[in-house]
């Protein structure tokens, strides 16, 4: 079988089980684990990116919940007025 075949296959694999959990966290403004609702488990996420930029090895996109390139306090407070919604 051709390598690249093989090799494309099994990135598309990879990509289709990861992107639906990765497009999820967006559902409730909180949620960055996209288990589907903001608990304790996305107060650690948010904890571990707490002060990183985008350029920060441990950056976690889906913990900047305002968007603005920093995961800061602002995001904080953004989990915690969704936290316990499911």
């Amino acid at each position: 079988m051709n390598l690249k075949l093989v090799t494309a296959v099994l990135l598309l694999s990879v990509a289709l089980v990861f992107l639906p959990s990765v497009h999820s966290a967006a559902t409730i403004q909180g949620d960055i684990n996209g288990d589907g609702k903001v608990d304790v488990f996305d107060v650690i996420a948010l904890a571990r990116s707490y002060g990183t930029t985008l350029n920060n090895p441990n950056w976690n996109p889906n913990a900047d919940l305002n968007a603005d390139g920093k995961v800061d306090i602002l995001d904080a407070a953004i989990l915690a007025s969704n936290f316990g919604k499911p």
